[in-house]
């Protein structure tokens, strides 16, 4: 996966969506004291804060706004030290790529055994009835 790759989708899912309710985002805000979130298209990037330490979960597309939608929440990219991946979907990884902008280069990936098995390229996730596979996520 890559930029061109959520470019991508983002054209295609706002073909295949359009006026549709499919997917229901939380606008980027604060949900309380402690989590808030990053709307990106039909995505929600989250974070949990206690005790100083902020944990981002997934990270999204590959998305040129991140870090000004950050700043909305007064997060620094800086800060961000744990990431927890709940899988490789494009609008799950795309921030944590070789050509975005490396916001987090320093924080540590946390990811499940079977999706690590992607992430390696030991296996290749098929998806819409097994005749496509997700691009390989290159960080």
């Amino acid at each position: 996966m890559a930029r061109k790759d959520s470019d991508n989708q983002k054209r295609s899912m706002s073909a295949m969506f359009r006026g549709r309710a499919i997917f229901k985002p939380l606008n980027t805000g604060r949900i309380d004291d402690r989590v808030a979130c990053v709307r990106e298209w039909v995505a929600n990037i989250f974070f949990y804060t206690k005790n100083g330490t902020t944990l981002m979960i997934d990270a999204g597309y590959n998305y040129a706004r991140l870090r000004e939608k950050m700043g909305w929440l007064d997060i620094d990219p800086a800060t961000i030290k744990h990431i927890l991946i709940t899988h490789q979907d494009t609008d799950h990884v795309g921030a944590l790529e070789m050509d975005s902008e490396r916001l987090f280069k320093d924080a540590t990936v946390y990811i499940g055994e079977i999706e690590n098995r992607y992430l390696t390229g030991e296996k290749r996730r098929k998806v819409i009835h097994g005749l496509y596979r997700l691009p390989m996520v290159k960080m």
